[in-house]
């Protein structure tokens, strides 16, 4: 998990940063991120992908849930379910509109995973 990570962008294309993966510890998960510094003309979207052991490299990269866009300061949480045995987010960083540098300092807080007994997790 990024903790403090500062991100950098410089045009509307945006930075992408990926988190490793990491394992799926139940069947459900509430995840939060906390937006410490945000620039007034960025857009932050999160994105949480999952995947199989057994599939290589970056393998899908479809989201199988977003935050909603954030456009400032606080600490928005998205649950999700249904997920495959591996984890990890993405985050884009763009610009709204114009010109010039954009950051974003946010820290991912660790998921809430929840169990409804169901088997194969």
């Amino acid at each position: 998990m990024f903790i403090g990570q500062t991100i950098v962008a410089e045009n509307t294309t945006g930075t992408t940063v990926y988190t490793p993966w990491f394992p799926r510890q139940g069947d459900a998960f509430t995840s939060s991120v906390e937006v410490i510094a945000f620039s007034s003309t960025g857009n932050l979207v999160i994105s949480i992908l999952d995947k199989d052991p057994d599939q290589t490299g970056d393998a899908p990269n479809a989201a199988v849930g977003s935050f909603d866009t954030i456009t400032g300061v606080g600490t928005p949480s998205k649950r999700v379910s249904g997920l495959r045995p591996l984890v990890r987010y993405k985050i884009v960083l763009q610009r709204a509109s114009g010109t010039g540098t954009i950051y974003a300092t946010l820290r991912m807080l660790a998921p809430s995973w929840e169990s409804t007994g169901a088997q194969g997790v």
